[in-house]
């Protein structure tokens, strides 16, 4: 079972703030990693030293996507826009550096009117190659994302296993897969077992609502059972949410455990529906004194799925690992 710490979106989350803030906000909602998607909102300096002031790590950035945001074809798999795909790459691997991030997304293209997709695929793996070679020596993984056709028609990545195979004919470990669970959901597929299938090629993994895109709890997925199943696996990775908030952002997080006091942390069942959950000020706490024996007393945890948060690293794993003892597949979400 692995570690899993939930990281935000400061890019198409907390929207409410300027960029610069949403560092601190993050934090303050309980999370210890960021996401940045766009990075031309701001000087990436500045962005890094917002970032360091809050205590949050960059877990990943984008590359620029060109026009796609608009609309439009993008880059990373489009004839006749190598050059510029190399040149935001180059722009994205010194960002990299000044926030430290650990991995760095491609992007995603759309197949232009007029040109195949075979063609497009063979510029999508020419510039992958040429990434690797850019990143060598640099320590950020590079990630590739399969992106629903339900919501774009014309995307080019549309699937998993077209994803698994490029990262195969590429054949460099360097090059991972982000699994959105949101993308997956819209290709229709079994959610756990997805993960499963796909566990060994997975090095982050995002997460929305569907339909919609929203946060947990407006659409039909079944949280409870693809958050078990990441527990219940070795991945030790980030769990992101990049969702659009139905409402201002901070009113978004009912999906996880409300951050306790710096002295405590807190648990939740995930198996539990939404409306059956203990009231937070009824969710059992734990601090700095409390023993392995206090956390699990009278519970019977075997099976069970447990979200522990809490601002205090160090107590939130002493929790985990008494309720790991205990039987229970726990998710870690506490922040450092």
């Amino acid at each position: 079972m692995g570690a899993v710490r939930f990281s935000t979106s400061v890019s198409v989350m907390f929207r409410e703030l300027p960029v610069l803030e949403r560092f601190a906000a993050a934090l303050a909602a309980g999370f210890s990693g960021v996401e940045i998607q766009n990075l031309a909102e701001a000087d990436p300096r500045a962005m890094a030293e917002a970032a360091k002031a809050a205590g949050v790590a960059v877990v990943l950035i984008n590359v620029g996507m060109g026009d796609f945001p608009a609309g439009g074809a993008g880059l990373a798999g489009v004839p006749g826009q190598e050059a510029a795909f190399r040149g935001a790459f180059a722009q994205a691997l010194e960002a990299a550096t000044l926030l430290g991030a650990s991995n760095i997304h491609i992007g995603p293209s759309r197949v232009p009117a007029g040109t195949t997709r075979d063609a497009c695929l063979a510029v999508y793996s020419a510039n992958l190659k040429a990434a690797v070679a850019m990143a060598e020596g640099h320590s950020a993984r590079l990630l590739i994302e399969p992106i629903n056709p339900v919501d774009n028609p014309t995307i080019l990545l549309r699937d998993i296993p077209q994803a698994i195979e490029l990262i195969a004919e590429v054949g460099s470990g360097r090059i991972g897969l982000m699994f959105d669970i949101y993308h997956a959901a819209m290709n229709g597929l079994d959610l756990p077992k997805a993960f499963h299938q796909a566990e060994p090629w997975v090095s982050h993994i995002q997460f929305a609502d569907a339909p919609g895109r929203h946060e947990p709890g407006t659409g039909r997925i079944d949280f409870p059972a693809i958050f078990g199943a990441v527990a219940a696996s070795s991945y030790s990775g980030w769990l992101g949410a990049e969702y659009l908030p139905s409402r201002p952002t901070v009113e978004t997080f009912g999906w996880l455990a409300e951050t306790g006091p710096h002295s405590a942390a807190q648990i939740r069942e995930v198996g539990m529906s939404q409306s059956s959950r203990e009231p937070s000020s009824t969710r059992p706490r734990f601090g700095s004194r409390t023993s392995a024996d206090e956390v699990v007393a009278g519970r019977n945890l075997s099976g069970k799925t447990i979200v522990v948060t809490g601002a205090n690293t160090g107590i939130g794993e002493q929790a985990a690992r008494a309720l790991a003892s205990a039987g229970a597949r726990v998710i870690f979400a506490c922040r450092n």
